[in-house]
């Protein structure tokens, strides 16, 4: 009775999308032309100051705006704006949720009839899909922060 209850724990325990993006914290690579601009931040509790470029950028997945700024004396500053889009990573949940379904289904039909196998079925499927879409809210991995890396020509003044 111990694999049922450890195979049904599996949807709850990560989301897809947690698995895939590992979490809260996304990385953008920053490059610029020419090299040596500072960076800085804006997007939710990061640090301001991000270094100079190349540099790699932490930004929070789930924070609605977000913005760099790169800065280099003698040069426009540039500013780059990022959206917030849902990760493709979280439609794999759907996954989970048929596996659990199909795990539930059988359960009971081994214990009932075809309608007790429906049900477990109908139950498992939904309970799967959510508890992992649910975690991946949570975790902030459902999200992802758009343009993935930047790459900007700075213009002398």
């Amino acid at each position: 009775m111990r694999w049922p209850v450890a195979l049904l724990a599996i949807p709850l325990l990560a989301g897809c999308a947690t698995l895939v993006n590992g979490g809260r914290d996304q990385i953008v690579p920053v490059r610029s032309e020419p090299p040596g601009a500072a960076v800085h931040v804006d997007c939710g509790k990061a640090h301001p100051d991000a270094g100079v470029t190349p540099v790699d950028v932490v930004l929070d997945r789930s924070a609605d705006a977000c913005s760099i700024t790169i800065v280099k004396t003698g040069y426009e500053d540039w500013q780059v704006d990022f959206r917030r889009q849902t990760s493709h990573a979280v439609g794999v949940n759907h996954v989970v949720g048929v596996a659990t379904g199909i795990f539930l289904g059988a359960v009971g039909l081994w214990f009932g009839d075809q309608e007790l196998m429906e049900i477990g079925y109908d139950g498992g499927q939904a309970l799967g899909f959510e508890a992992a879409t649910a975690v991946d809210l949570k975790s902030g991995a459902a999200f992802k922060q758009v343009p993935g890396k930047v790459f900007v020509r700075l213009h002398p003044l």
